[in-house]
């Protein structure tokens, strides 16, 4: 879970399509991941046609791998009576989740919480830019 002081809203406005675009190390491993695959399948689809095939030799790449029995915990939510588009509901609301999943009430206001739901939920939550930027 983040605190809203991990995340500098002021250099929303200033990202770029080069923040998403992966690093040449990124680029690299997704390369190997993909000779990995590519030769398996090959490997797979001449060994089930009896074709002998030199030995193709693309590792997988250890890379900081999550452990698969580690699994995250996915709450699913209630729906909510309320409306929405009514700044005093959602607020409502966004309390409801954090009630639902076990936070407190500092938790709720102090921490960046990621859920998903409908586009009108998660868009007028998703941005908590201050007010006293400029932001609306």
């Amino acid at each position: 879970m983040f605190e809203r002081s991990h995340i500098n809203y002021s250099k929303v406005a200033s990202l770029t399509v080069a923040e998403f675009i992966p690093s040449v190390d990124d680029t690299a491993t997704l390369r190997s991941i993909f000779r990995h695959f590519i030769a398996t399948t090959i490997h797979l689809f001449c060994h089930k046609r009896n074709v002998t095939l030199s030995t193709l030799d693309f590792s997988m790449p250890s890379v900081k791998q999550l452990d698969h029995k580690s699994q995250p915990k996915i709450h699913v939510l209630s729906t909510y009576d309320l409306d929405e588009s009514r700044m005093d509901d959602m607020i409502e609301i966004l309390y409801r989740i954090g009630e639902d999943v076990g936070l407190s009430d500092t938790q709720i206001k102090e921490n960046v919480v990621a859920y998903g739901g409908d586009f009108f939920t998660t868009i007028t939550e998703q941005y908590h830019l201050p007010l006293s930027d400029g932001w609306i």
